[in-house]
């Protein structure tokens, strides 16, 4: 027999998580690629791939690119990061993007998938990480200390005008 699962997190806990995720930082380079991603989906536009005019009939709407920057800063948290990347929204576009974006009687008349093009837009759009260091973003990260005594992560930010200090508890 299977054992009865047990609560990993309470209530508390995972609103508590779900405001950390909220409030991570992410930098203007980042916003920008998303943006890309899913404005590239939207057919009748000009900002869309030429793919996705052939093999879409509905491409990504505001809510998309609203989720694709939660999904990832979920991401960054769960790997440790203090930060989001490129990586991580191009990590979560597939799963984000799988019931976004419709695809038409031409692609599915040649076997191709919402995934198969969400792969193709990422192979297609650049991250530009390169940019990320000579852009000015909203955020630097100066300086991360763990607290092992009472679990707080105690990061330090330099923001454009200033540095503030954020305490916030998690689980570790």
């Amino acid at each position: 027999p299977l054992e009865k699962p047990s609560a990993v997190l309470g209530i508390e806990e995972i609103l508590r998580l779900q405001q950390i995720v909220r409030r991570m930082p992410v930098a203007d380079h980042v916003y920008a690629y998303a943006e890309r991603l899913v404005r590239s989906t939207r057919p009748k536009t000009s900002e869309a791939l030429d793919f996705c005019k052939k093999w879409l009939s509905w491409g990504a709407g505001p809510r998309a690119g609203l989720n694709l920057i939660l999904a990832a800063k979920a991401r960054a948290i769960l790997r440790g990061q203090t930060y989001v990347s490129c990586d991580d929204i191009a990590a979560v576009a597939p799963p984000v993007f799988r019931h976004r974006i419709v695809a038409n009687f031409a692609a599915q008349s040649e076997g191709v998938t919402s995934d198969d093009i969400t792969r193709r837009i990422l192979e297609t759009i650049p991250k530009d990480e390169k940019l990320a260091g000579c852009q000015i973003a909203r955020f630097v990260v100066l300086h991360k200390e763990l607290d092992a005594d009472d679990d707080e992560l105690t990061r330090t930010r330099k923001v454009r005008r200033g540095t503030i200090a954020e305490k916030y508890k998690v689980l570790v």
